[in-house]
């Protein structure tokens, strides 16, 4: 895809050097220095997901209850009503393995 400035992606050496400077940051700033450490939420340009298939391929299908709204996976219900694992089947098998009706899709982006 060409890659996007400002972003990096590691290969095996990179994060093994990665994870040695983040540990050595933490033994001085939070533990010697008494510091506290966050995580914030990673940001990825559209395009790299669009890359990897994520957009295109990496779906969720969804239903949504009727008296409380929550909403569940398809496959996640499938399982425990039956034990097959349907992950990734396409929606019109997906109906044979419940009596629910398919909602809408859903894509963590």
């Amino acid at each position: 895809y060409g890659g996007v400035a400002g972003f990096y992606d590691f290969g095996p050496l990179g994060a093994l050097l990665k994870n040695k400077i983040i540990q050595k940051w933490r033994e001085y700033y939070v533990i010697k220095e008494g510091f506290f450490e966050i995580d914030s939420p990673n940001v990825m340009p559209e395009e790299v997901l669009k890359a990897s298939g994520h957009v295109n391929h990496f779906v969720d299908a969804m239903v949504e209850c009727q008296k409380c709204g929550a909403a569940f996976k398809v496959a996640d219900l499938a399982r425990e009503q039956t034990g097959k694992d349907i992950e990734g089947m396409p929606k019109e098998e997906m109906n044979q393995f419940s009596q629910l009706t398919l909602g809408r899709e859903f894509r963590q982006l």
